[in-house]
């Protein structure tokens, strides 16, 4: 699952065997550059840990990934630490641009090339099982963070472009994906044309994060605003509890 914010991703002439007329150059912008996501929310409070704590699992990190797993744990009925060092979203996921696709450029095409369809199959379905999964999490923890379902395009500049991009439409739908090729793009300038995935998603990438810790937080579950170092956890013998795996003490 990749992150990106507002669903357009062109083909140009810096891409492998893609030759694009007019491709637009970046400007640097006046201001301070900062993402949008965490100069739109506040910042959170959550405490350092300064006593021994006994866990099941301790979780190094608190951005998707480790929020995610911890969220899983709780609810798998373990006990759970997670520790960050910094402030929730201020790191990889808070710098994102927050679409939530299984669409990536022309990925299905590579995959396919280098290690067959049925790798390509399998990275698109892992994915768009991760939408669905980050849509039940939203609508189950009550998360506010201007989720909402988009279609998600990556559209051609140049005739090259387009035979590729109509390539990776034909493969993506053959594997079972929400794919089609459109040559009605929504943007203000002309295209060639696009492929697109229905049914994917963009939200707020930091509310998102927040509103993950906010659920993982509380009982059978902490979230603390400490560096983890290879002195600040030790691993505990099995308890007594049938099938049990060692726990953790984080320091």
């Amino acid at each position: 699952m990749r992150f990106a914010r507002g669903g357009w991703k062109p083909l140009r002439a810096s891409d492998s065997g893609c030759s694009a007329e007019g491709a637009a150059v970046g400007e640097r912008l006046e201001g301070r550059q900062v993402s949008l996501w965490l100069a739109t929310t506040g910042t959170t409070r959550y405490p350092s840990l300064d006593t021994d704590l006994e866990v099941d699992v301790a979780v190094v990190g608190g951005g998707i990934a480790g929020l995610t797993a911890a969220l899983a744990l709780k609810r798998a009925g373990s006990t759970v630490a997670v520790l960050e060092a910094a402030r929730i979203g201020t790191g990889v996921t808070g710098h994102t641009t927050g679409k939530v696709t299984s669409l990536h450029r022309l990925a299905y095409t590579e995959l396919a090339d280098r290690h067959g369809p049925d790798v390509a199959g399998t990275y698109g379905q892992a994915n768009q099982a991760a939408i669905e999964h980050i849509a039940r999490v939203v609508a189950e923890e009550g998360i506010d963070c201007d989720f909402r379902r988009v279609s998600n395009y990556t559209y051609a500049e140049s005739d090259d472009a387009l035979a590729r991009v109509r390539g990776e439409a034909a493969l993506a739908g053959r594997l079972g994906l929400p794919a089609v090729f459109t040559s009605e793009v929504p943007l203000p300038f002309g295209t060639r044309g696009a492929v697109r995935f229905d049914g994917q998603a963009q939200l707020h990438a930091v509310k998102y994060l927040q509103g993950l810790a906010r659920a993982v937080d509380g009982r059978e579950a902490t979230y603390w605003r400490t560096r983890a170092s290879p002195r600040s956890a030790t691993v505990c013998p099995p308890s007594s509890r049938p099938g049990a795996a060692p726990s953790g003490r984080a320091r």
